[in-house]
C-alpha cells in the first residue's frame, strides 16, 4: 500500500539522506507533510511508524522525511546551521516544480528539536506564494538552554540555543502548538495554561506552549492553536483525528 522512494539532497557539499512516502492515490495531489525529528530519532523510523502512517492516511496525503547531518546515512557535523540548513533544503525542494515536487500544500511537523528547528527556518525563510502551509510543533522548547536540565550552559557555548518564540510570533501562516497538559484527550488549552503540565523532558515554563500564550499577540491569534494532549514528551501520539481535523480547518480557510 505504500509506496517509498530514497532520495539524497546535496546541502553545502554534504549529502542529506531523505525518503519520499505516500500511496499511489496520493503522489500525485499536492499535499506534502515535511517531518523534522526529535533528538535520537531516525527518518526510518517514521517509514515504519504506525501512528505516522495513520495521520498521512487521515490527511491523505504524502510525507518527506530525513535525517540530520551526522544522523543515519546523512553525512557532515550535526551543528544548529547545519540541521537548519538541511530542513530549509527539503523545504525548498516541496515547494520547487522544476526541482521538486511542487508541492500545492505543505504541513510541518516537528517533534521536540525538530520543532526548534522548524522554527528556526521560518524565522528567515520566504514561504511561495499560491501555497497553502500549515505548521506543527510538538511538545518544543521555548527555548533549548532551559531543556533538559544539565546542557544549557553547554548549548549556548556551542550555539546550539534554538529560541522558537520570535518565529511563532512572527509567523504569517497557520500553527498548531501541542503540549502535555492534564487533559484526558486532545482539548483547546488557549485559555487555560495553568493545564501545561512537564513532559518528563520540558517543564511547563520551557515548554513553547507556555511562554507563547503569555504573550497577547500569540495568544488571541486566530491562527494559533494551542492543543492540550495527555501524552509525554516521548510518547507516540494517539489523537490522529484530533490533529488532522484542525489541520484541514486551516488548509481550508486559506
Amino acid at each position: 500500500e505504500w509506496k517509498v522512494k530514497r532520495i539524497s539532497v546535496e546541502v553545502d557539499g554534504y549529502t542529506i539522506d531523505a525518503a519520499i512516502m505516500g500511496k499511489a492515490s496520493t503522489l500525485g495531489n499536492g499535499r506534502w507533510l515535511l517531518n523534522s525529528n526529535g533528538n535520537g530519532e531516525f527518518c526510518e523510523d517514521k517509514l515504519h511508524s504506525r501512528d505516522f502512517k495513520q495521520i498521512l492516511s487521515k490527511l491523505d496525503g504524502n510525507a518527506l522525511v530525513f535525517n540530520y547531518p551526522g544522523v543515519g546515512s546523512s553525512n557532515g557535523m550535526p551543528s544548529r546551521s547545519a540541521m537548519s540548513k538541511a530542513y530549509k533544503a527539503m523545504l525548498r525542494f516541496l515547494e520547487d516544480k522544476k526541482k521538486g515536487v511542487g508541492a500545492k500544500e505543505i504541513i510541518g511537523l516537528g517533534h521536540s528539536v525538530g520543532g526548534g528547528v522548524q522554527g528556526d527556518v521560518l524565522g528567515s525563510h520566504k514561504l511561495k506564494k499560491g501555497v497553502k502551509y500549515v505548521f506543527v510543533k510538538s511538545r518544543t522548547f521555548s527555548d533549548l538552554s532551559a531543556v533538559p536540565k544539565g546542557i544549557g550552559f553547554a548549548v549556548k557555548l556551542f550555539g546550539w540555543n534554538m529560541g522558537s518564540v520570535e518565529s511563532s510570533k512572527n509567523l504569517k501562516v497557520p500553527e498548531i502548538i501541542m503540549q502535555t497538559a492534564n487533559v484526558s484527550k486532545p482539548e483547546d488549552i488557549s485559555q487555560s495554561p495553568e493545564k501545561i503540565i512537564g513532559d518528563g523532558v520540558i517543564s511547563p515554563d520551557a515548554s513553547l506552549a507556555k511562554k507563547l500564550l503569555s504573550i497577547k499577540k500569540c495568544r488571541e491569534n486566530p491562527q494559533k492553536y494551542f492543543m492540550g494532549i495527555p501524552e509525554g514528551h516521548n510518547d507516540g501520539f494517539g489523537h490522529a483525528d484530533d490533529l488532522v481535523e484542525k489541520i484541514n480547518k486551516m488548509l481550508e480557510k486559506q
